[in-house]
């Protein structure tokens, strides 16, 4: 196994080989090793993920595997870890900016309520404040979102509705879940608005009613939607699309 881990680590290594790879040598390293191998791995993989002049996708990997290590192995590791991706996102141009915060997402469930705090203190003001929000919470919002304050947690609330509307529909489906958690915890107009995003988003998908009610059900939503008479959706920046003649509550229901 050590002769299979060194040959994984050196392919890793080797800026010469193909990104492609690279990639995939970091991903089996992660599928295959101990506790004490991802140790040896730890260093190496730190070494690649802060070359910012090393492949963006190969440090993106790279990232996800260090995150793997910091969770696994806690202590020295973790706190380093942080320490390395937070002064990164402080340090970095504001198009690594998605880059820095999804690795950080990796350790987002077992951040404590100061890391987090720390970590929105670096959004604040910046452009792409939104998106590294979304991509900092996406993976495990259900964890992180019970050491968010409410400033905090409405922040995550505004980034998510924001991607859910956006004109890019490659976005909705990985918003729409993500909502969905938030909505446990937000007021009743914000509960409306996830359910008219939701809904609006479903139509801009082509998804159908039951592939709508069943979105609605897993994350809690099905009673505040089917009291909803939902006739025109307005995309921004596109003309007024006809969804259907209205939402029946009873037939909704029963659908």
């Amino acid at each position: 196994m050590n002769i299979t881990l060194n040959y994984f680590m050196d392919k890793k290594n080797d800026k010469n080989e193909h990104q492609n790879t690279r990639i995939k040598c970091i991903q089996l390293i992660n599928e295959i090793s101990n506790e004490q191998q991802l140790n040896e791995a730890f260093n190496s993989s730190m070494d690649i993920f802060t070359d910012k002049n090393d492949d963006k996708d190969v440090r993106r990997e790279c990232a996800e595997l260090l995150g793997t290590i910091a969770v696994n192995l806690n202590g020295k590791h973790f706190d380093d870890a942080f320490k390395c991706l937070i002064n990164g996102f402080k340090g970095s141009s504001e198009w690594n900016h998605k880059l820095y915060a999804e690795s950080i997402g990796y350790l987002s469930m077992k951040l404590n309520k100061k890391q987090l705090d720390n970590v929105f203190e670096c959004l604040n003001g910046s452009k792409d404040e939104n998106e590294c929000i979304r991509e900092l919470c996406e993976k495990l919002l259900e964890t992180t979102s019970t050491k968010l304050n409410d400033q905090q947690l409405n922040r995550v609330y505004n980034a998510f509705i924001y991607g859910l509307k956006d004109n890019y529909i490659w976005g909705h489906k990985s918003c729409a879940k993500p909502l969905g958690k938030i909505a446990t915890k937000a007021s009743k107009k914000q509960r409306e608005e996830i359910v008219n995003a939701l809904m609006g988003a479903t139509f801009l998908l082509g998804m159908s009613q039951k592939q709508l009610k069943e979105i609605l059900i897993e994350n809690n939503l099905l009673y505040w939607a089917a009291g909803r008479s939902i006739i025109l959706i307005k995309a921004e920046n596109s003309n007024v699309k006809k969804f259907d003649e209205g939402w029946d509550p009873f037939s909704f229901l029963t659908f």
